[in-house]
């Protein structure tokens, strides 16, 4: 007899870590229960609970091979057609509440990652409710139906799904109906409002306006490009995500340069023979907090350690590409934005981490503005283990850079592939393959 399966804890990200866990039914055929699990005392209690104990839901399950459109036909309504599918069902006299059907949805994502989407029925009363929510939000889209004149096979004809819903994984890692607010739940982070009265997750968009960066002579930058938000406040945490495989969350949080442990930690990363290899900014502890001050007052640089469970491990810079001296080097959009990584803390290491904290950079930079059309890299154009991480995360090499210190390559995703892949999950690989653009292989040209 098959053993039943196993399902990872479902946590949600800082301020919150609550923890849920998915347990199954003595009913026949077996159902999921979506129940709390605990909540740290380090982590807020949700604003509203996101669980129900009258909320049920189906293991997701695909029709058979041999009951589906063959492949050769990859219409929308063939593909939705071949994709898994659950029912979520209420026995309460009202619907669930819309918080609470995403949570079941995270749950299913962060157990079954590689379903670019699944189809969802929901049975209970006022189910047209949360029907019209999840439309209206984004998260799902109606089932596609085969275009008008297709001949369909009148095996499949007669389980046309008429009134079904289609979810949609891009959807939900950009944070379609994420529950508190419109800045999706992995960009609320903790304390980045700083002294702010309200939230800034409370507040609309950023405007679009337009600024020009003049910084000639000492950098060669002159540049018009939009207003940037002020950055997340010092010492603040601005990107939380559960990563199962790891059963650690991965965090962004924001150096503070006027912070001694900050500070000491750069500064010890900087002067390692390792890092300094590839970064060039070995230095004095006052050398560097020129460093991290100049940064911290420069809008288009946001400065970030990484840290698993709360443990720094590697330093990030994230910048806004146009107004940065990369921007000359290719036709930028105005919220492109590129990072440089470092790792300080060699223990952590291994396949399983470096794909957690790089798709989670490059996740940061598409949510904290949707108007975020591309994310980019100059990697050395020599660094093939670099440029296949790249490459793992859906970024292409688009040319050669020669910048003033080295030969880059200019790899760059759009927002499009990168949530067409989401690729927040390990594939088991213990190393990414390697390269098959021959830039990547005939850099030393």
């Amino acid at each position: 007899m098959a053993s039943p399966p196993t399902y990872p804890l479902i946590k949600l990200p800082h301020p919150f870590l609550t923890s849920y866990r998915i347990t199954t039914t003595a009913s026949t055929p077996p159902a999921l229960i979506l129940s709390l699990d605990s909540q740290p005392t380090n982590g807020q209690t949700p604003p509203e609970p996101l669980h129900n104990a009258n909320i049920t839901f189906l293991p997701l399950s695909a029709r058979p091979s041999t009951s589906v459109p063959p492949a050769s036909d990859n219409s929308l309504w063939a593909r939705a057609y071949r994709s898994p599918s659950t029912t979520i069902t209420w026995t309460s006299t009202s619907p669930p509440s819309l918080a609470q059907i995403w949570n079941i949805i995270h749950a299913l994502y962060l157990s079954s990652p590689t379903n670019e989407y699944f189809r969802l029925s929901l049975q209970g009363p006022g189910k047209e409710t949360i029907h019209t929510e999840l439309l209206t939000t984004g998260l799902g889209i109606s089932h596609p139906q085969p275009w008008s004149g297709k001949v369909i096979d009148p095996s499949f004809a007669s389980s046309l799904e008429t009134n079904g819903l289609l979810i949609l994984r891009s959807a939900f890692w950009q944070g379609a109906a994420s529950p508190f607010g419109p800045r999706p739940i992995w960009t609320l982070g903790s304390g980045t409002s700083g002294p702010l009265r309200k939230p800034i997750h409370e507040y609309p968009l950023m405007p679009e306006a337009y600024t020009q960066t003049m910084k000639f002579p000492s950098e060669a930058i002159y540049a018009r490009h939009p207003i940037r938000r002020p950055k997340p406040h010092p010492g603040s945490v601005c990107y939380s995500r559960y990563v199962p495989e790891l059963e650690e969350h991965f965090s962004l949080e924001v150096v503070d340069w006027k912070d001694k442990e900050h500070l000491e930690l750069f500064n010890k990363w900087q002067n390692d023979p390792r890092v300094a290899a590839g970064w060039n900014e070995t230095g004095t502890l006052d050398e560097h907090r020129v460093y991290l001050r100049r940064l911290a007052e420069d809008p288009h640089v946001l400065c970030l350690f990484g840290r698993f469970d709360g443990r720094r491990f590697a330093y990030f810079e994230l910048y806004w590409a146009t107004e940065d001296h990369y921007g000359a080097h290719y036709n930028s959009s105005p919220y492109d934005r590129g990072r440089h990584s470092l790792v300080g803390d060699s223990t952590f290491r291994g396949s399983k981490r470096v794909n957690a904290w790089y798709s989670s950079c490059i996740h940061y930079c598409f949510l904290d503005d949707p108007r975020t059309a591309n994310v980019v890299g100059e990697p050395k154009a020599t660094g093939g283990t670099i440029l296949s991480y790249e490459n793992s995360q859906g970024l292409t090499i688009g040319k050669y850079v020669d910048l003033g210190h080295k030969r880059s390559v200019h790899s760059v995703c759009s927002r499009e592939k990168w949530f067409q892949l989401c690729p927040v999950f390990w594939d088991g690989r213990k190393k990414p393959l390697e390269s098959a653009d021959r830039a990547a292989w005939n850099a030393k040209l």
